[in-house]
């Protein structure tokens, strides 16, 4: 099946060797384009319903012990022991 989707905008991008590499190999890989997997890839990552969306139905369902090392919202917690540089 082959069908052609108008795009209306045109991103330039610059990366590096080892990035492009990683595309073309993931593009051989589907069978499809270079730009195609770009673009599936952006999809993915932008269009993406955001995190509290996607854990709204567990709150309330998850339960654990904070502890008495680790005093303050569960949020605090979290953030404490989920956070990157």
């Amino acid at each position: 099946m082959s069908y052609t989707v108008r795009m209306s905008r045109t991103l330039t991008l610059r990366i590096d060797p080892k990035c492009r590499q990683a595309l073309e190999d993931r593009a051989a890989v589907r069978g499809v384009s270079l730009s195609e997997v770009a673009r599936q890839i952006l999809d993915e990552a932008l269009l993406l319903s955001p995190l509290s969306a996607r854990i709204r139905p567990l709150r309330g369902r998850l339960s654990f012990e904070l502890g008495e090392e680790s005093p303050g919202s569960l949020e605090d917690h979290l953030q404490k022991t989920n956070w990157r540089p």
